[in-house]
């Protein structure tokens, strides 16, 4: 029994959970915040891609210390996941995820989930494409501002939901951007990153129990203290 799960092994979910492969695209508030809460679970095969450094306003909304500011934030994470889950095996790519692809070291196909937390609409859709085409079991796209969030789940056993998402997806141009110095929070990217943890537990015992749905849109405001689901 491990010393750092040993509080969570009873747990339906855990054997299947801590065997997932995992590919997180994009290190920055929400992504690092899920890589982090999702090693905890026990899942030691993360792949994250992040071609961005830390700038110094970065270190007050993300997993970030002014030390790490001028370095890639794949290597950051993957540092701050080894100093917390010493035995994950973590593997960064400082490019994007479309030069990934074509890295011969890449294989998009071996991974069992995907959470896509990515600025760009762009990105999102290249990432649903790989989803589709892979077989991969299960997506996850986060969006998050300062108060409000909205997390997107497709499973592949849904493929019902594919269309509905793909609705959801606009240019980037078509994105709203609010104030410039209050896009996001600290807070907000933490109760993501928790809520795609619960989410990737709920898939795991789904599949196992028949038990808990996934919804594809789950979104909380932070102001209203409010959950909604769509699915």
């Amino acid at each position: 029994m491990s010393i750092l799960t040993n509080r969570i092994e009873g747990a339906a979910w855990h054997k299947d959970v801590s065997k997932y492969r995992v590919l997180l695209v994009g290190a920055g508030a929400t992504g690092s915040m899920a890589g982090f809460y999702l090693s905890r679970l026990g899942i030691s095969h993360i792949t994250i891609v992040d071609f961005d450094t830390f700038d110094y306003h970065n270190c007050h909304t993300q997993l970030a210390s002014y030390q790490d500011v001028g370095q890639n934030k794949a290597d950051v994470l993957s540092r701050f996941l080894l100093q917390y889950v010493p035995k994950s095996n973590v593997m960064t790519f400082n490019s994007s995820i479309e030069e990934c692809v074509e890295d011969d070291y890449f294989d998009p196909g071996s991974f069992d989930i995907i959470v896509c937390a990515a600025d760009k609409m762009s990105v999102r859709q290249y990432c649903f494409d790989l989803f589709k085409e892979c077989g991969t079991s299960l997506f996850i796209d986060p969006r998050i501002a300062a108060e409000f969030l909205e997390i997107y789940s497709v499973c592949q056993e849904n493929p019902s939901n594919w269309g509905k998402y793909e609705e959801r997806l606009f240019s980037d141009e078509e994105g709203t951007v609010g104030a410039c110095n209050y896009q996001q929070s600290t807070h907000c990217a933490g109760i993501a990153g928790g809520l795609i943890a619960q989410l990737v537990t709920n898939y795991a015992t789904e599949k196992m129990l028949d038990d808990y749905a996934i919804p594809l849109k789950l979104t909380y405001d932070l102001r209203s203290i409010t959950f909604t689901h769509d699915y």
